[in-house]
């Protein structure tokens, strides 16, 4: 209940009183659009709504200090033109706060200290860090959503509360061991977990490196793990976890991804994820299996990740876009303007 409450508070947050839409289309294709998107942010009120163009060239690097919704085309869609909307460096400051970022690429995201953010549907091809703009790690983060998002997540000195990561693949994931009150991880793919504590595990498919902590159990403790799949993991290594942690429901080992996945690549883990269907194979010990009786993973869950109209099917999230919106460049002061927008939901 209490993360429901959190998402819709959310969305209430960011998109019921936003004021003012601008358009950023570094395409060059309509004179009434923004080609920067970091002037389109500057231009803009708190509540305001950004929405980005899929182009084939960057929109650089960002810095964001005002609560806005910034929202794209997403990452990979349009099949077959395969265009992105992409960026450089994001840098998300503490006056962001209640900001919702959808439907990009981003080489990475830096997070300083913040209150309420949403990040939906991204892909972040370098980290997701934990970090404010002098370069201190140690930061506060509250009231935060990640969902249907893909991504290396950094944040060993952050002290969290209210974190809630659904849906989504983390290549990497260190998170520390400082205190964490309602920081809950639950049905996403977790291909690279190097430390963790305080933190609620379920439904998910998790591949702990061990080579990394060299099984050190400090670096794993005060864990809630339930009903979870663990790869690669003997089974004297999983009563080891329990050491330190605690292990509800059904969390089973498995030999492999390649045995978990209907087509696992390793190249997953740097991002070259056209190759890969992350859907469970038939007769998976995932299947049906979670807390609420659907698969564990990236297709259960709350927001499970859709299939269709993408180039690579077995992992897009669905992204609703704008598909287009035309207006006139120019019209006299207090009169009327005509706008044509069409908008399109995809599964």
């Amino acid at each position: 209940m209490k993360k429901q409450l959190l998402t819709f508070a959310l969305s209430a947050l960011s998109f019921a009183s936003f004021a003012t839409i601008r358009i950023a289309d570094n395409n060059g294709s309509n004179p009434g659009n923004y080609t920067s998107l970091q002037k389109a942010i500057d231009d803009s009120n708190a509540g305001d709504t950004i929405y980005l163009k899929a182009s084939a060239s960057s929109y650089g690097d960002i810095v964001l200090n005002k609560p806005l919704a910034i929202i794209g085309d997403g990452a990979r869609i349009m099949k077959p033109s395969l265009k992105t909307t992409f960026m450089n460096q994001v840098r998300v400051e503490t006056a962001a706060g209640g900001s919702v970022l959808v439907g990009f690429e981003a080489s990475k995201i830096l997070v300083g200290n913040i209150n309420k953010l949403l990040l939906d549907r991204l892909t972040v091809t370098g980290q997701l860090i934990g970090v404010d703009s002098n370069g201190n790690t140690s930061v506060s983060w509250s009231s935060i959503l990640i969902r249907n998002c893909y991504c290396s997540l950094y944040a060993n000195n952050t002290t969290i509360s209210d974190l809630y990561i659904d849906n989504s693949v983390l290549t990497t994931i260190d998170i520390g061991t400082i205190l964490k009150n309602n920081f809950i991880i639950s049905n996403s793919i977790l291909l690279n977990l190097y430390i963790c504590s305080n933190v609620t595990f379920r439904n998910s498919i998790i591949e702990i490196n061990w080579q990394h902590t060299g099984l050190n159990l400090l670096n794993f403790r005060n864990n809630l793990f339930e009903n979870n799949l663990f790869v690669s993991l003997e089974n004297d290594n999983l009563a080891l976890l329990s050491t330190n942690s605690i292990l509800n429901g059904n969390n089973f080992v498995v030999p492999s991804f390649s045995e978990t996945f209907k087509n696992y690549k390793a190249e997953l883990k740097s991002f070259s994820h056209d190759i890969t269907d992350l859907r469970l194979v038939e007769g998976s010990k995932g299947k049906n299996a979670g807390t609420d009786g659907k698969d564990m993973g990236i297709y259960g869950g709350a927001f499970p990740w859709g299939d269709s109209y993408f180039s690579n099917p077995g992992l897009a999230p669905q992204v609703p876009h704008v598909m287009d919106i035309q207006t006139v460049s120019q019209t006299p002061n207090k009169a009327s303007i005509d706008v044509n927008i069409k908008a399109k939901s995809i599964k």
